[in-house]
C-alpha cells in the first residue's frame, strides 16, 4: 500500500510545478520584443515575419538574439529597427517606410482602385441603353419596325421591291 503516497506525492508535485510562473531571464518587455519581430521580414525566402518563422536554420534565430540583446542594452524599438536596416538593408522590414518612392506602394492601388471604377462606369454606361423619363428604353422592343437612323431603314423600300419581284 506504499503506491498510494507516490501517487499523491506525483500528483502535488506536478500541480506544485505547473504552478511555478516561469521566469523570463531577459530585462526587457516581452511586447516590446515581439512588435519589434513583426515588423521584420525574413530573408530565407519563406515570406513570414522573423517572430513566426521556425525554419531550422534560418537567419530569424540571429535577428531574434540581436532584437534581444540590442533591448537588453537599453535601445529604443526606432534604434532597432534602424540598426537591423543598416545590417540587412531596407528589405527587411515588413512593410515599406511610408516616404520617398516606397509611398508609391500606399497611393497607387487607391489611384488604380480609381481610375478602373471610373473606366468600368464609363464602359457599362455605353452598353446599357439609356432609359428614358417614361421608364422604357431608347429601343422600342415590341415594335419590329427598325429605328430612324439604322441602315436598314436607308434600303428597306429596295428590299421589300426585290422581295415582291422574285420567283420561286
Amino acid at each position: 500500500m506504499k503506491i498510494q503516497p507516490i501517487i499523491a506525492l506525483l500528483f502535488f508535485g506536478t500541480a506544485f510545478w505547473i504552478g511555478i510562473p516561469v521566469q523570463h531571464a531577459h530585462a526587457y518587455d516581452t511586447q516590446k520584443y515581439e512588435k519589434i519581430n513583426s515588423s521584420l521580414s525574413c530573408q530565407c525566402g519563406c515570406g513570414l515575419l522573423v517572430s513566426v518563422c521556425t525554419m531550422d536554420g534560418c537567419m530569424c534565430e540571429g535577428v531574434r538574439k540581436q532584437v534581444g540583446q540590442m533591448l537588453d542594452q537599453g535601445k529604443s524599438e526606432k534604434e532597432i529597427t534602424q540598426a537591423m536596416i543598416s545590417i540587412y538593408g531596407e528589405q527587411i522590414l515588413a512593410a515599406p517606410p511610408k516616404s520617398g518612392f516606397n509611398l508609391s506602394a500606399y497611393v497607387l492601388p487607391f489611384f488604380f482602385l480609381i481610375v478602373g471604377g471610373v473606366v468600368l462606369y464609363s464602359v457599362v454606361k455605353r452598353w446599357v441603353p439609356a432609359i428614358g423619363p417614361s421608364g422604357e428604353s431608347g429601343a422600342d422592343e415590341r415594335s419590329s419596325e427598325p429605328r430612324k437612323g439604322d441602315s436598314e431603314l436607308k434600303h428597306r423600300d429596295q428590299i421589300e421591291d426585290e422581295l415582291k419581284n422574285l420567283d420561286f
